[in-house]
């Protein structure tokens, strides 16, 4: 009974979710968006969730077609009444196979932002 205890307590540390982030020309690439109005019908799928054990958010993605390179992810604990990110808790600027950013441990994911840059960081 005690490791079933212990491992329902592990799985409710993780919490999972999954994401579409869409091409907004307006930024010159894939725009910033938020966990509450996802838009689902382009271009990049994440899956990914923050692991409260190594204080570390793991992800992984599909970019279809396209062969670019991520210049940056950056999370947020909340988002301000104008729609903008704020509090940031993770970031990381490197290719699309650097998939694990760092944040602070049981930190609320609110928000995601993604850049690119055909030449890198």
């Amino acid at each position: 009974m005690k490791y079933l205890i212990a491992l329902s307590a592990f799985v409710a540390s993780v919490a999972a979710w999954e994401v579409t982030i869409y091409e907004n020309a307006n930024y010159g690439g894939w725009s910033k968006s938020y966990s509450n109005s996802w838009n689902t019908n382009q271009k990049i799928l994440l899956s990914g969730y923050l692991n409260d054990a190594t204080s570390s958010f793991i992800f992984s993605g599909d970019r279809n077609d396209l062969d670019l390179k991520v210049n940056s992810i950056t999370l947020y604990k909340n988002y301000d009444s104008d729609g903008n990110c704020n509090d940031q808790i993770g970031y990381s600027c490197g290719s699309w196979s650097d998939n694990q950013i760092s944040a602070a441990n049981n930190d609320q994911l609110s928000c995601i932002q993604i850049s690119y840059h055909v030449f890198g960081c």
